[in-house]
């Protein structure tokens, strides 16, 4: 078995000091290997780093060359097509809202976004939908993070941007009598078994259209969630959702 040394950037066999090495072929590819022949750890681990240091420095040059002259608009919808631990509902939430600012994003290249661009697109979205102006905020704070990350800009503008504050919803709990006279008026409606197991069993929208038939224990008298429904947006020739 290999030994490491204390860093854990070099380790020993056959009768030397090695380091593990990346680079970057003629392709563009990450190539990897190991470098070996140091008689001292310290040796290795010298030149591990500046192994390290020159790849960082390939790879900024690269991601530069590769997508200095994409646009911002181009580069969130590349990048949130690219997210695969986002739940397909949690997506489709983000796209909707992508969809809705479009139309207040002007061109601009991603290197030249700064905070009165990002700041402008957020206020017009929260003008029609508070919510949505949170929502934008999130995607651009995640997509401007990995565009940052992967040395595609040189700073975070959305460091300087204010974060939309979420508007506290009221809420009004009726007491027995006000329970009693709601349950009397909507007893005869079509929704009547949804405002019951909303009301006394603390069931959601998305969990009362997903039930079925066998998740009701009549025996028991309980009723098993297990499954949710989310609104499916779909985008018509109008460009609208």
């Amino acid at each position: 078995m290999a030994q490491k040394s204390k860093n854990g950037l070099a380790f020993f066999e056959r009768g030397s000091w090695y380091h593990r090495m990346r680079w970057y072929d003629e392709d563009y590819l990450i190539r990897y290997g190991k470098k070996g022949g140091f008689k001292t750890e310290e040796e290795a681990e010298e030149s591990y780093m500046k192994y390290f240091e020159e790849f960082e420095i390939q790879k900024r040059n690269l991601m530069r060359k590769k997508d200095i002259d994409i646009e911002f608009t181009q580069y969130l919808q590349e990048w949130l097509q690219r997210q695969k631990y986002f739940q397909s509902s949690t997506k489709k939430v983000y796209q909707y809202v992508l969809g809705q600012a479009l139309p207040y994003m002007s061109k601009i290249k991603l290197c030249a976004v700064n905070e009165i661009y990002l700041e402008t697109a957020i206020r017009k979205v929260s003008a029609r939908t508070e919510s949505y102006g949170l929502k934008l905020y999130e995607l651009f704070s995640m997509a401007l993070s990995d565009a940052f990350s992967d040395s595609l800009i040189e700073y975070n503008p959305l460091k300087d941007c204010k974060r939309p504050k979420r508007k506290k919803v009221e809420l009004h709990i009726l007491n027995e009598q006000e329970k009693v006279m709601f349950i009397k008026h909507v007893k005869y409606s079509t929704w009547y078994l949804e405002v019951l197991l909303s009301m006394f069993c603390g069931l959601k929208r998305g969990e009362i259209y997903a039930l079925k038939f066998n998740d009701f224990n009549m025996e028991e008298r309980t009723v098993t969630i297990s499954r949710q429904v989310v609104a499916e947006y779909v985008r018509k020739e109008t460009g609208k959702y």
